[in-house]
């Protein structure tokens, strides 16, 4: 782990509320992953996925995520939120533009039931869209989790610990909030 990435994070938590810069807009403005174009892809590995529509997609394809992180929303419109049947339900705050330390704990706590054998619904009021960045960090190796990129379709990101370090030095392009009330 690199020093810089220790001042948000440490063993495994984040220390503070991270707000979107510029700067990480930039680090991150082509997809993370390959387009899917064939589910056979993705069969049988521990998959999560980030994304209403993308879940249900997923869903409806016979292909259950371990972990789902929804909001209720498809680009920005709201859908309401459904928790598909059988999934243990976890619930979060979250506003846009922000990982909060809460959703970062959330998904954390997730990723221990999955890999427990469990299918889990993170729940987030407020915005999902940031949270890629914890369901990679928490994803096991040789794992993946999808999310849609509109117009472009569903983008499949691989994981293992080259990938979990890329988050590592993403998280530094942050801006920490020091005292927030989103914390808890």
């Amino acid at each position: 782990m690199t020093a810089e990435s220790q001042k948000v994070l440490d063993d495994d938590e984040l220390l503070f509320d991270l707000r979107a810069t510029r700067r990480l807009a930039e680090a991150v403005r082509r997809p993370r992953g390959s387009l899917i174009r064939d589910l056979k892809e993705i069969a049988g590995v521990f998959l999560s996925s980030v994304g209403d529509y993308v879940t249900w997609w997923l869903i409806r394809e016979g292909i259950r995520p371990r972990v789902a992180v929804i909001d209720g929303k498809v680009e920005r419109r709201n859908v309401g939120v459904r928790i598909p049947e059988g999934y243990i339900a976890y619930r979060c705050r979250n506003p846009a533009g922000l990982i909060t330390r809460e959703a970062w704990r959330t998904i954390k706590e997730a990723f221990k039931q999955a890999l427990s054998g469990k299918h889990v619904c993170v729940v987030v009021d407020g915005e999902e869209d940031l949270l890629g960045f914890p369901v990679s960090y928490f994803t096991p190796s040789g794992g993946a989790w999808v999310y849609g990129q509109p117009g472009v379709g569903a983008i499949v990101v691989w994981v293992d610990e080259g990938r979990r370090e890329v988050v590592r030095r993403l998280l530094v392009l942050f801006e920490p909030i020091i005292c927030s009330s989103t914390s808890s």
